[in-house]
């Protein structure tokens, strides 16, 4: 098993920061943007912001599986890439096809239903009617959204990350400028309030399509970017990567709404604290997540190119990235977690419950690290169905019954809760670790012993 030389270190670290950072930077910035557009619409109402809260989780769960189909692109185009093939851009043709061809009828199925989910969703007719249609006007980028994750992904694999934020730092200007036009009717745009609002995050969507599809036609057609289709083979192993992933992340944020609801059962306060806790932890994870994105594409790229050892050092040195951005994250938390909880509410035993979680939280942060790189780590060896087999039943036959046992049924609270959840990603990550270090043994010994050949698409 070969290590890299220490002559190797600049370079490689050098590697992983630029593929990284922009994916980070471009993470980061959805958030901006969120924060902006609940300020906008939080001027037109407190209705107003209720309906938008809740458009935009129905919106997240419709689109999770148009996002998770676009995984294959990232870990078939690295790979043929590591490989020394020159047509690896025909993945992204593949993905973009996905994209239509199932994001098309998912957007004509809940368009029509927006009223009923809303309703399903609401018991606040005002709240209901709002969000419906926003949820509607959002709906247009439904499409836009699976593009615009499969050409992320193709950039991320042929380490043009770059790209992927000058696109999406224009389709940010693009929302916030929309909203301020279509919001409030400024410049003689119609007034359109929460459906304004809606239809801005929409069409940035599409200005995203189009942006990426210039920078395709100038950088990826020269690789077989419109050129010609997967083979079935290569289909077969698309969608053998992308529909776990899919169906993973549409279950896995129906799971996240089951598991909000139950902390509601506890109570308005638990529900409140656990909502900024929540939001807390999806900006805190952000790094992990880049960093494990720029795994998955060295992991990929090294399994391609014959060189499974290549991918394990790839895995340590962005491990270590990833452990020393969350252990950072981690402190603030840790020493500062009363103050942090006081800046989100005024009521003291909300505070207390979100202070003494962001405590828990801190402890917890560096598995995350390791958490979140291993999971992508083993997307990029294309062993979707076992991260989705373990990310499911973790949540669905662990997680929730016990939550619903212990922190509602037998009333020990919002803490144990958020403890439950945690300690059981930390069991998906010791699996996740156990799983990787069996592959990747499997495939340096065949490797050494030319069993196989791991530039084929299927390893």
């Amino acid at each position: 098993m070969s290590h890299p030389e220490p002559s190797e270190q600049p370079s490689r670290h050098q590697a992983i920061l630029s593929l990284s950072l922009p994916i980070i930077a471009g993470m980061l910035s959805q958030n901006v943007v969120n924060v902006v557009d609940t300020a906008m619409v939080g001027r037109v109402g407190t209705t107003a912001l209720a309906s938008v809260g809740l458009g935009s989780f129905l919106n997240f769960f419709f689109a999770a599986f148009v996002m998770g189909i676009a995984v294959g692109v990232q870990t078939l185009c690295a790979r043929w890439r590591g490989a020394g093939r020159e047509d690896y851009a025909v993945p992204l043709n593949g993905g973009l096809t996905l994209a239509l061809a199932i994001g098309a009828p998912l957007y004509l199925i809940f368009s029509w239903s927006t009223d009923w989910f809303m309703a399903l969703a609401s018991d606040d007719p005002e709240v209901a009617r709002g969000g419906a249609g926003y949820l509607q006007a959002r709906l247009i980028g439904l499409v836009a959204i699976g593009v615009n994750f499969a050409f992320r992904s193709y950039w991320s694999a042929v380490e043009r990350a770059s790209l992927y934020f000058i696109t999406i730092i224009t389709m940010h200007v693009t929302n916030i400028t929309l909203n301020w036009l279509l919001i409030f009717g400024n410049l003689g745009f119609p007034e359109l309030g929460v459906v304004g609002a809606g239809l801005g995050t929409g069409l940035s969507m599409w200005v995203g399509v189009i942006i990426h599809l210039g920078l395709a036609l100038r950088f990826a057609r020269p690789y077989g970017f419109l050129a010609r289709l997967p083979s079935r083979a290569d289909w077969r192993t698309l969608l053998s990567m992308a529909l776990p992933s899919g169906v993973e992340r549409t279950l896995f944020a129906l799971g996240m709404t089951i598991f909000m609801s139950l902390i509601g059962r506890i109570s308005a306060e638990a529900l409140a604290a656990s909502n900024v806790i929540l939001n807390l932890f999806l900006v805190a994870i952000l790094p992990a997540m880049g960093f494990g994105i720029a795994s998955a594409t060295f992991v990929s790229r090294s399994i391609g190119a014959g060189a499974p050892s290549e991918a394990l050092a790839w895995q340590r040195a962005v491990a270590h990235w990833a452990l020393g951005a969350l252990t950072l994250i981690a402190l603030p938390f840790g020493f500062a977690s009363a103050w942090i909880a006081g800046s989100f509410t005024t009521d003291a035993g909300t505070a207390q419950m979100i202070s003494e979680t962001l405590w828990l939280m801190a402890l917890i942060l560096p598995m995350e690290a390791s958490h979140m790189v291993i999971y992508q780590s083993l997307l990029g060896l294309g062993d979707n169905r076992f991260v989705m087999g373990i990310t499911l039943t973790a949540q669905w036959l662990v997680s929730l019954p016990l939550v619903y046992l212990i922190a509602v049924t037998w009333g020990w609270g919002v803490w144990w809760a958020w403890a439950l959840h945690f300690m059981i990603r930390g069991g998906q990550c010791l699996s996740y670790h156990i799983r990787w270090r069996h592959r990747l043994t499997q495939l340096i010994e065949r490797a050494e012993g030319q069993e196989i050949d791991l530039r084929s698409s299927e390893v």
